[in-house]
């Protein structure tokens, strides 16, 4: 590179973040501290980045700083540009207080110009480590919550049938298997069947003399007429059956009578 090329670059690169110091040749050729500490000074105020490099006293350091001073805050200048661009800054503060090696020293401020493009969290590590400081420890992961198990759910019980709707005409109404009706809820279902009491019992035959009499074609009995102790009705009832009988009877008693009648006169 030649004698004019580094004062160049660093004039281009740096001069579009500050305004101030000039960046004159005579000053890049042979840069002296206090030149190179307010270069430093006005790049952290335009840009916001180095922030906590310096410790007070090295902050207000001017003419009168000595020369440890001087060199302790040269120093933090080379590391924090090397380790923020991950390389080896050449410049060598003793050399640059003697004002030798200005092309080592152009080149640190070049790099310091280049920490503009950086991510300002790469930046700020290059600043912790510059200064011995540890690197903040990571939060601890969020407790993750403990999910309950889930209460299974119990199947639902259909609801109780409250038999037919009141509306259903009686043909629509259910049946049961047996055939008949499906009564109320609480009823017992009567079976199809009629009960054996509700049988009516088999009638007794007439007797043959009745059955003579009867008319012919009447082959069904008579409906039994309830058991009577007294003479009087059983008589009526065998009078019933023996109808005709006693007409055919009664007439022949008489022609024997009206006999006896006139054998006597």
């Amino acid at each position: 590179m030649g004698d004019d090329a580094y004062v160049a670059e660093t004039q281009e690169k740096l001069g579009a973040i500050i305004s101030a110091p000039k960046l004159t040749d005579k000053l890049l050729k042979k840069p002296p501290f206090r030149f190179l500490f307010d270069i430093v000074i006005n790049f952290m105020k335009a840009t916001g980045l180095l922030e906590g490099l310096f410790t007070d006293a090295e902050a207000n350091a001017g003419k009168d700083a000595d020369k440890e001073l001087k060199i302790a805050i040269l120093q933090k200048v080379v590391s924090v540009v090397g380790a923020a661009h991950g390389e080896t800054c050449p410049a060598r503060p003793f050399k640059i207080i003697a004002g030798a090696e200005p092309e080592h020293t152009n080149k640190m401020l070049v790099m310091l110009a280049g920490l503009k493009d950086l991510p300002k969290a790469k930046v700020d590590a290059a600043v912790r480590a510059t200064n011995g400081e540890a690197e903040p420890a990571a939060p601890p992961p969020a407790p993750k919550k403990e999910e309950k198990p889930k209460a299974e759910k119990k199947p639902e019980s259909p609801p109780p049938s409250a038999g037919p709707p009141a509306d259903m005409q009686p043909a629509e109404r259910p049946v049961s298997q047996g055939g008949g009706r499906r009564g109320r809820p609480g009823q017992q279902e009567q079976s199809s069947q009629p009960a054996a009491s509700s049988v009516p019992a088999v009638q007794a035959l007439p007797s043959q003399d009745a059955a003579a009499g009867a008319r012919p074609g009447t082959a069904s009995a008579r409906k039994a007429p309830p058991a009577v102790k007294s003479n009087e009705v059983e008589e009526r009832h065998e009078s019933v059956g023996k109808a005709p009988v006693a007409n055919v009877i009664s007439e022949a008693k008489k022609g024997a009578d009206d006999d006896e009648e006139k054998k006597e006169g």
